[in-house]
């Protein structure tokens, strides 16, 4: 059944405020042929639906149902939609062009790095999750010195992004069909000046390079904390700096833990100093940078928004192996795994 929301809609000022338990009322107020008129006419106009489900498949098993007890309303048409920025931005002029009137606040700035954050969250959890890897390799940078000619200011976001973008490049021309997904962090110690250098943990499938072992101090094979032998890419791979690389179980069993591992690192934002002044958190980059990277050949998520009953949701997720892996009173996520 859906749910008419006509903007100007004078006998229900509230129909885009309106939640699930409200559109009854909203209903009654516009009709089908109200947003025909308005398609004609070309007003906007939207048509919802209600919703507390959102699944989600791979095709590796890792299955998720999250579900909203309260309920939610989405769109499934919209129609004539038309953005105005005159509040935000007017005509100059005096020095021509546009110029900004209008300054976010805090709280409007940490509320985007917040969603930012949440989307980037879901993205890496998405690919993570429906994709094999085969290798987790940790990518770090070497000052530069007369001993090291290739080495870089590593406390130089832009200049370490960059060289990471030419090892992603050479990967893909030796490896077309390879994939990768990256996410940048900082050390935790500080230099002199407080500045911390760069490297980036990368989940890569497809990658055939040669590799030597990754010696501990008594010059044995070092193995990582879960067990897993620890290699290095050769200089001529990765000429800036020291690697690691663990090979990963090819079954998909280890996604669930290298994806989080990946995730605490991307969902860092802004916070206020003492002052109330915004300042930069000491693990994230500049405002508006890129929280992850990844290549274009990666399979995602497969996701689908649904109402069903509360009975039949806890029926169906009890005869199907869920488990409860969060429960809060405003959302319930189940999640199953099945590698067989």
């Amino acid at each position: 059944m859906h749910w008419i929301d006509i903007t100007s809609c004078k006998d229900c000022p509230s129909t885009k405020s309106c939640r699930m338990h409200d559109f009854e009322m909203c209903q009654l107020h516009v009709r089908e042929d109200k947003i025909l008129q308005n398609k004609r006419e070309g007003k906007e106009y939207r048509i919802w639906e209600k919703g507390n489900i959102v699944s989600s498949r791979t095709l590796l098993g890792y299955d998720e149902i999250v579900y909203y007890p309260h309920g939610f309303k989405f769109p499934v048409e919209v129609g004539n939609v038309t953005s105005d920025h005159s509040h935000i931005f007017e005509p100059d002029e005096i020095f021509g062009g546009i110029r900004q009137v209008r300054k976010a606040s805090i709280r409007e700035l940490f509320k985007s790095q917040r969603r930012c954050a949440r989307r980037a969250q879901k993205m890496i959890y998405s690919y993570g999750l429906s994709n094999i890897w085969e290798q987790f390799i940790t990518l770090t940078f070497a000052p530069k010195s007369e001993e090291n000619p290739n080495g870089i200011n590593r406390y130089d976001a832009f200049e370490a992004k960059n060289r990471f973008d030419l090892f992603y490049r050479h990967c893909k021309r030796l490896f077309p069909n390879c994939k990768i997904l990256a996410v940048w962090e900082y050390h935790k110690k500080k230099d002199e000046y407080g500045a911390r250098a760069l490297h980036f943990h990368v989940l890569a499938s497809g990658l055939n390079f040669a590799l030597k072992p990754h010696l501990d101090k008594d010059g044995n094979l070092a193995y990582s904390k879960n067990g897993n032998p620890l290699f290095e890419l050769l200089s001529e791979d990765w000429p800036f700096g020291l690697t690691t690389l663990a090979l990963l179980p090819t079954d998909g069993r280890d996604n669930n833990r290298v994806v989080n591992y990946l995730v605490k690192y991307c969902t860092k934002f802004y916070k206020a100093d003492e002052n109330g002044n915004i300042c930069r958190h000491d693990e994230t980059d500049t405002y508006g940078a890129h929280r992850y990277f990844h290549s274009r050949n990666l399979e995602a998520f497969e996701r689908e928004v649904l109402y069903v009953p509360e009975e039949d949701i806890y029926r169906y997720v009890g005869e199907n192996g869920y488990a409860v892996y969060k429960a809060k009173d405003n959302i319930v996520v189940f999640r199953k795994v099945d590698m067989s």
